[in-house]
């Protein structure tokens, strides 16, 4: 499209594979729904969000402090950082829209921790 930018296209493909596996996910899987996070659009487990769609079509997913990014093979990640003076959440990690092919697979084992989490 004329005068989109990157980040434009960035932000495009990272809503719409977020509302493909947002739509899946609901679907397939009992109390799952949809929800919000820092006003983002989000899917959450019984009320407990687990996955969210950050700026700039990045995806956000909840995979707890014991999740090590590096050994399973995300290359462009980081960790939630929402708040100026305090420490980075490390339960929280951030998926570059680049890596969009490993969102559902991230999505899956969010939503799995969160069910053991709450059962």
């Amino acid at each position: 499209m004329p005068g989109e930018t990157l980040a434009d296209e960035d932000k495009e493909r990272g809503r719409s594979a977020f509302e493909s596996i947002a739509g899946r996910m609901i679907a397939a899987h009992e109390g799952v729904e949809e929800g919000r996070m820092m006003s983002c659009a989000a899917v959450a487990y019984r009320g407990k969000v687990f996955a969210f769609l950050g700026s700039k079509g990045k995806m956000v997913f909840r995979l707890g402090k014991g999740y090590d990014p590096d050994t399973s093979g995300l290359i462009d990640w980081s960790y939630l950082s929402p708040f100026k003076h305090k420490p980075p959440m490390r339960g929280w990690i951030i998926v570059q829209v680049a890596q969009n092919v490993r969102w559902s697979d991230l999505a899956e084992e969010a939503l799995a921790l969160m069910r053991s989490e709450l059962r």
